[in-house]
């Protein structure tokens, strides 16, 4: 974080987040619970361990949650009863609309990861290009911040810059892939149709082993083209990997962090094994124990404190108790 003090001056400084801390506070104000001190110390906890980053002429403080300002940022603040105070129902979470949500939009895929949370759904006929608009225009009515877009593989979506075109700045447009079939041309496509986000996953460090978690050769090299692509297209780029105990317990989670550093990637989301898909009877000592996580957060912590250019983001960290 001290890295990059002059993003965080800019922050401050910038007149659009200093109305926004006006607004806000001004509604917050309206409960005699609310104190500006203790939404100055909520806000501390929330970035102390993040990297704030320039996100399209805003502020990305987590990718969890919209850049500020935006209309996207306003979209979450907005979407609560608004019957009592607004302070209070964010406080309780009295939300009428998730802030994110996933939209699957098909169950196709060429890889056979041993993790994938897809296997074991019923398949049915995918969703034709309308009812999926349709669908996305209802979630932003609805008032969801962030709209991502899944599968299965969603670049097997033909569609996908017409459905991509669809999200306005009502919220943030996020693609999830593995990377295969995402060349330049079509990152830019991607791009021209307003994609702000794309993650790529990449499981391991070691092409081999990243293939063979994958379950199909030459994944490795299609996600690191993947990455290259997106970035030069002006997408924010996220490489996701799915931290299991033996990369935490070696330490190789630094090697993933530094891997997606060289291919120039914005950003590096350390996720966590779950018990879905194929995993769904994963036995319990295979997932993450406390103190695993606890480790997990600190990597988080000590990376983004330090001189490397990548930020680091960990799930864990941003559903623990210390930041709510």
């Amino acid at each position: 974080m001290l890295r990059d003090l002059g993003t965080i001056v800019r922050f401050l400084l910038d007149r659009r987040n200093r109305e926004l801390l006006r607004t806000v506070h001004r509604e917050f104000s309206k409960d005699r619970d609310y104190s500006f001190r203790s939404m100055v110390r909520a806000l501390w906890r929330v970035a102390k361990d993040e990297r704030i980053v320039p996100f399209f002429g805003s502020f990305l403080i987590s990718s969890f949650l919209p850049p500020v300002p935006s209309r996207a940022f306003m979209q979450l603040f907005r979407s609560v009863p608004g019957k009592a105070s607004l302070f209070r129902e964010h406080a309780e979470a009295m939300r009428t609309a998730p802030i994110s949500m996933y939209v699957a939009l098909t169950e196709r895929c060429a890889y056979n990861c041993g993790h994938c949370s897809s296997a074991g759904r019923t398949v049915g006929p995918e969703l034709d290009t309308a009812a999926v608009v349709k669908l996305i225009h209802e979630l932003q009515d609805m008032g969801v911040a962030i709209i991502g877009l899944t599968g299965g593989e969603p670049m097997l979506r033909p569609d996908l810059s017409r459905i991509i075109s669809a999200i306005d700045d009502r919220s943030v447009s996020m693609l999830f892939t593995s990377g295969q079939g995402l060349d330049r041309e079509r990152a830019g496509q991607l791009r021209k149709a307003g994609l702000q986000m794309a993650g790529v996953s990449i499981d391991h460090y070691d092409s081999l082993e990243c293939d063979k978690r994958r379950g199909k050769s030459c994944a490795f090299s299609a996600a690191c083209r993947a990455v290259a692509a997106l970035r030069s297209s002006g997408i924010y780029t996220m490489v996701q990997t799915v931290v299991t105990k033996d990369l935490l317990a070696s330490q190789c989670v630094w090697h993933m962090i530094d891997l997606a550093q060289s291919l120039g990637a914005h950003e590096i989301r350390l996720l966590e094994t779950e018990p879905s898909g194929k995993l769904l009877c994963l036995p319990q000592t295979e997932l993450l124990t406390c103190e695993e996580r606890s480790r997990l957060i600190a990597v988080q912590r000590k990376a983004n404190w330090s001189d490397r250019k990548i930020k680091v983001t960990v799930f864990a960290h941003t559903e623990s108790p210390q930041v709510f």
